[in-house]
């Protein structure tokens, strides 16, 4: 593309240069028009070429970032608030920002020395600490922001310290932490997904059931008493056929 400008530059000053010699309609055209025209239909048609290539490149970097970073975090973040709407509304973002999901069994049994009972703990939907924590492993920090980078690993570390030693002051910092550093993280997820949603020009596609103010996700869906009320009596009615 140098050399083409180039050319256009020799054309021109070839021109200026010999205006003085009054060359007919016939031979201006054919010597200056159309090499200019040629010139400048190779250099718009180059860089058109490479805007192209430019704007492809950067689709599919935009589109790895949002499989590889975001997405995987911020699908954690629907089915939890999924969870939180349905079945512990009364556990607030700003005290819980990242629920931990578990169900406990108890399974009674009967040996020689009566009865014993054992207790079976599992995770509800994968959400919890541990699997949160999987799911950092496992993104892609190459591609991520240096705040979701610096968040991620920020939140390894204080999830390991909260495990241990609960009546030491390192315990009492690291909750006090991890609670903010849980919201940032919870922010940092959306920002970021909605971000790069945009940039694939995936925003215009709404979703009727979920919405997210920059902050948290919510369910955009009322569900009123009589509908659950319904439900309930319809339930009953079963279990007593």
């Amino acid at each position: 593309m140098e050399q083409q400008i180039t050319e256009l530059l020799e054309t021109l000053n070839n021109y200026f240069q010999n205006v003085g010699s009054q060359p007919s309609v016939w031979e201006f055209i054919v010597t200056i028009i159309c090499p200019i025209v040629s010139t400048l239909a190779l250099v718009i048609g180059g860089g058109f070429a490479v805007y192209k290539y430019r704007a492809a490149q950067n689709y599919d970097i935009n589109l790895k970032i949002l499989n590889e970073v975001y997405m995987p975090l911020y699908s954690y973040l629907v089915k939890q608030e999924t969870f939180r709407y349905v079945a512990c509304a009364e556990n607030s973002w700003d005290d819980l920002p990242i629920l931990e999901l578990k169900s406990t069994k108890t399974k009674f049994t009967w040996n020689a020395n009566g009865q014993s009972f054992q207790t079976d703990t599992s995770t509800i939907c994968g959400c919890d600490r541990d699997a949160l924590i999987s799911i950092c492993e496992n993104t892609n920090l190459g591609l991520a922001s240096s705040e979701l980078a610096s968040l991620l690993n920020s939140y390894k570390v204080l999830c390991h310290i909260v495990k241990d030693n609960p009546t030491t002051k390192a315990h009492a910092k690291a909750q006090i932490l991890l609670l903010k550093v849980e919201k940032a993280l919870y922010e940092e997820i959306i920002r970021g997904y909605n971000h790069y949603h945009k940039k694939l020009k995936l925003h215009k596609s709404k979703n009727s059931l979920y919405k997210s103010n920059g902050k948290q996700i919510t369910i955009n869906l009322d569900v009123s008493e009589d509908e659950i009320n319904a439900i309930l009596d319809n339930q009953r009615c079963k279990d007593a056929e």
